[in-house]
Parts: C-alpha cells; sequence; structure tokens
C-alpha cells in the first residue's frame, strides 16, 4: 500500500469526526451536563518536544478524542466509597520535526480507574498507550521514519475543589514506568526493535467545569526524564549502537463536551 494513500485516507478520516464533532456539540444545545456521568469527545492542542535533541510534534489539527467517564463517586462524598473511571481514546495528525519534518499521526489510549479517600479527594491507578504512525515513510531531509510506542503506568492523585461558579479537579501523576518501544525493524537493513525502560518522571491534569454545563476545560502535562539504553543491531547481526529515549515534555490543552 502507497504510505502516502494510507496517511491522507486517515487525515480524512478525521476531518469527518472533527465535523461530526461540531455537528453534534451544536444538536446538543448545552442540554447535558458535565458534572455527570457521561460519554464526551473533546477538541485540543497537542505538544510533545525532546529539548535535548531538538524533536517537537505538534498536532496540525485540534486533536480529537472521544470517551467515558463516571466521576460522582468524587464528587459526592456522601455517596458509598467505589470505584469510578475515565476512558478515552484519541486520533491526530502531527507535524514531526527534528531529522527533517513528516507529517504523520498518532493514536492513544487512556485509562484511569479512581478511589474516593476522604472527602473529595481519591487516588488510583492510570495506563496510557501512545503510538505514534511513522513507520515506512520518510522525513523531508530522507530519514527513514518508523513506528513508536508510548506506554505509561502511573498512580493518579488528586481533589475536586467547588466554588459557586463550578468546580476545579487537581491531580497529580505519580509516575510508575514507562516502556517505549521503536520499531526499527521498519527500517531496511535493521534487525530488531527497540525497547526502552522510564522510571522518572511526572504528570498534572487541571480541568474546570462551570455548574450546569456541557463543557469544561483541561491542561494535561508530562515531563519524563531520560530511558535506559538498548542495543540496535544491522540484520547482518553487526551492532548499530546503543539508543535512549531522550527526556520530553508532553502538553495538552482543550475543551472537553458531553454527548
Amino acid at each position: 500500500m502507497n504510505i502516502n494513500i494510507k496517511k491522507q485516507s486517515i487525515f480524512k478520516t478525521h476531518l469527518t469526526l472533527v465535523f461530526t464533532a461540531f455537528f453534534l456539540l451544536s444538536e446538543s444545545a448545552f442540554s447535558t451536563d458535565l458534572n455527570s456521568s457521561n460519554w464526551f469527545y473533546d477538541l485540543h492542542y497537542y505538544s510533545y518536544s525532546e529539548p535535548s535533541v531538538g524533536v517537537t510534534d505538534n498536532s496540525r489539527l485540534p486533536a480529537l478524542s472521544w470517551g467515558y467517564r463516571n466521576n460522582q463517586g468524587l464528587k459526592n462524598p456522601q455517596e458509598e466509597k467505589k470505584l469510578t473511571g475515565n476512558y478515552e481514546f484519541a486520533l491526530v495528525p502531527t507535524t514531526y520535526s527534528g531529522s527533517g519534518t513528516s507529517n504523520s499521526y498518532y493514536t492513544k489510549f487512556l485509562a484511569e480507574i479512581y478511589l474516593p479517600i476522604r472527602n473529595t479527594s481519591y487516588i488510583g491507578l492510570g495506563y496510557r498507550n501512545h503510538y505514534d504512525h511513522f513507520g515506512f515513510g520518510t522525513t523531508s531531509t530522507g530519514y527513514a521514519g518508523y513506528d513508536r510506542k508510548s506506554q505509561y503506568l502511573y498512580v493518579p492523585i488528586g481533589a475536586y475543589y467547588f466554588t459557586s461558579y463550578g468546580s476545579f479537579k487537581t491531580q497529580y501523576n505519580f509516575f510508575i514506568q514507562g516502556k517505549q518501544t521503536s520499531y526499527f525493524s521498519q527500517i531496511s537493513g535493521y534487525k530488531n526493535d527497540i525497547q526502552n525502560t522510564q522510571k522518572n518522571g511526572y504528570g498534572i491534569d487541571l480541568s474546570y467545569v462551570p455548574n450546569r454545563a456541557n463543557w469544561e476545560i483541561y491542561w494535561r502535562y508530562w515531563e519524563i526524564n531520560d530511558s535506559n539504553t538498548d542495543a540496535s543491531y544491522y540484520s547482518t547481526g553487526t551492532l548499530n549502537g546503543y539508543y535512549y529515549e531522550p527526556a520530553n515534555k508532553t502538553n495538552e490543552l482543550g475543551i472537553r463536551l458531553a454527548f
């Protein structure tokens, strides 16, 4: 399959979904309250960087996500303590800049479960799977692309704060471990994929939703340190070198809307 045709197809799919999201927004007419458990979609800006090596990856259009969350047990301390959660999927076209430039896209799955601990504070467990679809293409300077999979396991710790206008959520993501897989085997002449482990980092998740509203604004941030190294080999079995995942930062800023 022609890689450019495939990416154009994904891009057209994304445009269709964006227009569908705007249609749903107009249809909902602010009749659904995002303070309750609900299906949602969001439009956001995504930015990723590896400052030490000059790599960036930014969304080309407002990124689109879909999901479902149940947070009533966190907002109402009078309810019986029970597990609640947030689950979402994203499809985002991006522009990479580093060893040349390249247009691509990523998909993301995120799941978090929470347990209330006191009043409106909570603790939980989170998993984030981010997959960059760079493979089998080339950058503007001729460098070969490859897919990358980023997996985070973490503990969300947070609380809700209420005012007469709405509610604020503050959440700190205690980083347990990250696993990065770089699919070097997609590059001609390379034998194996690279797997790197990340041990140090943290995340922040802030949001605000007005009372009786179907929208919410949010900001997510990740800062992860250098990983360990892993060996890469040519298809002949000769050592190519040792590679690591550089320290990186991720920002997401957007608006979330209830179906």
